[in-house]
């Protein structure tokens, strides 16, 4: 049993040189470019992970600032809110005050005004009074009184009033 025979030999040894060809050839047009262009694709890969964990970092830093903002204009709310409340509180005791001073000066005028209708009613009244009594004296005294016995009349008429 011959397995190797001489013109076989042969034509193993070309298929053999026909396989390292191809694989050299195969290796030099295929595995280097799949190889490059398997190193290019983690390459962008891990590009693209860099960028994605980049833009979680920023996201995240943009939330704790819009927290820290959204927290800022709560306090800034509350802080106004206790200010107007303040201002209103103000206004209310500045119109307190003013209606009350208004209201006094109102009184006061009103007593004046009192007062002085008062004593113009008790001069005409005086006067009246004085007039009567001039009259009356002169019917019973039968004559004309004069202006100082009618004065005097007067007074001591108030004055026992007065008493």
């Amino acid at each position: 049993m011959d397995l190797l025979k001489p013109e076989m030999l042969g034509d193993v040894i070309i298929n053999i040189i026909n396989i390292l060809i191809l694989f050299f050839v195969t290796k030099a047009l295929l595995y280097k470019p799949v190889k490059k262009y398997l190193a290019a694709r983690r390459e962008k890969e891990v590009a693209a992970m860099a960028a994605a964990e980049s833009a979680k970092k920023e996201a995240e830093e943009a939330k704790t600032k819009y927290e820290a903002l959204l927290s800022d204009a709560e306090a800034e709310k509350d802080r106004l809110l206790e200010q107007a409340g303040a201002d209103a509180a103000a206004v209310v005791a500045d119109a307190r005050k003013t209606a009350e001073k208004q209201a006094e000066a109102l009184r006061e005028e009103t007593l004046r005004a009192a007062e002085a209708e008062k004593a113009k009613l008790l001069e005409g009244a005086e006067r009246e009074i004085g007039q009567t009594a001039v009259a009356l004296s002169e019917k019973i005294l039968g004559r004309e009184v004069s202006d100082e016995d009618n004065r005097r009349l007067i007074d001591a008429f108030f004055k026992h009033l007065g008493d």
